[in-house]
């Protein structure tokens, strides 16, 4: 987007939220994602305000993730803009329920003194060739492993070069890893929090989110990630397998990796692609980080009325969350393992361990 995140503060001198043109992105299934950076528990909603073919509209944004500073939002506009331009403004209330208005001229009380932006849809190019949104792929290392990769739920494969393979959507390693800034990145967020631990979640969630706020939608949702789990517990290595199949962005493994590994983790992985496959909301929802606390963390998938829950527990002991906070009532399943349990009200996480949460039934 080409926005300095380094140099935040010169932005908030008269004004307590922050929004121009280039926070504007439909780079992604034609979309257009607005995004709005505010001060820090200042505002507890912020709506985009607009019209189209003189039909207004009102669409409610959600917080991404936020930092020691400010809080970090998105709405997500889903009309297509196909004439000249818009003109919009932001709706924000305040955590005591009264509401300000954002336009060109900062934040002002009176809805009508605020002064509109002004859009001109124009196509955000994304930097990588690919059309998967979020599938899962192999780097094929010997055609001998073909049907084993089948066996085990994996239909998009990386080859050197471009060919036709039964069954198999293929990809050449140049058309994949033509842009690898974002995937390289978390790869290393990954490896420094579940393998190395050397930061807390706090830190972890606000460089994924500042990543995902600084590049195109479409750039993080087709990112190709890698990741490298050399010499570590079975137990940080299958945190990190987790969240690689539980987030945005593309999950690439080599043939070897998964075939090459002990029993319980080849389990492991079965398991993690069946899910992935299995629940088009982890490939192409929409994401934001709900919790945090050290060595625990959370996070949102959400797809139209669809949503699920996902918390990563990397400390010995067990942690209990009260999922109704961000579910409501109702009964719950943790789909990540074998036999899901009900919960209706708090659910454990054990310690060095994962659950996503779907809701069930309501109360």
């Amino acid at each position: 987007m080409g926005f300095d995140f380094l140099s935040l503060e010169k932005h908030f001198t008269t004004s307590n939220a922050f929004h121009f043109e280039g926070f504007i992105d439909n780079s992604f299934e034609n979309k257009f994602y607005f995004k709005i950076i505010a001060k820090k528990g200042i505002y507890q909603k912020i709506n985009l305000i607009t019209a189209v073919n003189d039909i207004p509209f009102v669409v409610q944004g959600y917080k991404v993730f936020d930092d020691e500073k400010y809080d970090y939002f998105i709405v997500k506009f889903e009309e297509k803009l196909v004439y000249n331009g818009i003109l919009y403004y932001f709706e924000m209330e305040e955590t005591n329920s009264s509401f300000k208005y954002l336009g060109k001229n900062g934040v002002v009380e009176e809805e009508w003194k605020v002064e509109d932006f002004e859009y001109k849809p124009s196509k955000v190019e994304t930097s990588i060739n690919c059309k998967e949104i979020g599938d899962i792929f192999v780097i094929l290392e010997n055609r001998k492993n073909i049907e084993k990769l089948k066996e085990i739920g994996i239909s998009n494969i990386i080859l050197e070069k471009k060919e036709n393979i039964e069954y198999f959507n293929t990809q050449t390693k140049e058309e994949i890893f033509k842009n690898t800034l974002i995937g390289n990145s978390l790869n290393n967020l990954i490896s420094a929090f579940f393998i190395n631990k050397n930061i807390i979640s706090r830190d972890f969630i606000k460089l994924i989110g500042i990543n995902f706020f600084s590049h195109p939608i479409s750039d993080n949702y087709l990112s190709p990630i890698e990741l490298n789990l050399t010499n570590s517990e079975i137990a940080n290595e299958k945190l990190a397998i987790a969240f690689l199949f539980t987030f945005i962005g593309m999950p690439i493994l080599k043939e070897s990796t998964i075939l090459e590994t002990n029993g319980e983790l080849l389990e492991f992985y079965k398991n993690m692609i069946s899910i992935r496959n299995n629940n088009e909301i982890l490939k192409a929802g929409d994401v934001r980080f709900i919790f945090s606390d050290t060595d625990i963390f959370g996070f949102e998938r959400f797809l139209n009325n669809e949503k699920l829950l996902i918390f990563f527990n990397r400390s010995e002991e067990s942690y209990v969350i009260d999922v109704t906070k961000y579910f409501g009532n109702g009964d719950f399943i943790d789909i990540s393992k074998e036999h899901p349990l009900k919960r209706k009200r708090q659910f454990s996480i054990y310690g060095k361990d994962f659950v996503i949460l779907k809701k069930t039934r309501e109360r």
